[in-house]
């Protein structure tokens, strides 16, 4: 295994570790030795990673937004990738309120981090959108503004469960579908 797939190995190692903790306990509550313990290491060599528990939220992050990111098929158009999006936020509903719950706990440069992950996934589905601009399936004047509404949009299920939960006819999936055709088919009378 080479250096920089082991160091990857330990960060989602480390990431694992302390998500549990922060959604049961929140970040402000869970102490690096309690990270520590819950990631199998020590604490000499957890610092071998990270050098503040900000490090530690930012491997959080990183890992939820690859985990949360599908993997959709590029020829896919915009209702087939909402509802893949809206799905993998669903599976992962606790982690993404983490996300919207502690993003003021980071500090400027590891927002910016956080910052560049946002931006590759609106730049990807505002690429979904363009082609459907283009082949004349959708109207849509800013493409990059509907991208961060839309990504936005896909957390509509995990920011909103709690309430959700007594529709006994909206599981995640038909959720997903259901917001999915509201988008594409919009609200207007016609």
């Amino acid at each position: 295994m080479s250096p920089s797939d082991l160091r990857r190995q330990r960060e989602d190692q480390i990431a694992l570790g302390a998500l549990g903790l922060f959604r049961d306990k929140g970040y402000h509550a869970t102490s690096i030795r309690e990270i520590a313990a819950a990631s199998r290491m020590s604490m000499g060599g957890l610092y071998e990673y990270i050098d503040t528990k900000q490090d530690v939220l930012s491997l959080v992050y990183r890992h939820l937004i690859e985990g949360v990111q599908p993997d959709v098929d590029p020829s896919a158009d915009l209702a087939e990738t909402l509802v893949a999006l809206m799905q993998g936020t669903a599976e992962h509903a606790a982690e993404v309120q983490l996300i919207y719950r502690e993003t003021a706990s980071l500090d400027p440069a590891h927002r910016i981090q956080l910052a560049e992950s946002e931006r590759q996934q609106v730049a990807a589905l505002q690429d979904v959108i363009e082609r459907g601009v283009a082949a004349g399936t959708l109207d849509v004047g800013d493409p990059e503004l509907a991208a961060h509404v839309l990504v936005f949009l896909t957390a509509f299920y995990p920011l909103r469960r709690w309430l959700l939960r007594q529709r006994q006819d909206l599981g995640p999936d038909e959720l997903a579908k259901a917001v999915a055709d509201l988008i594409i088919g919009g609200i207007g009378a016609r």
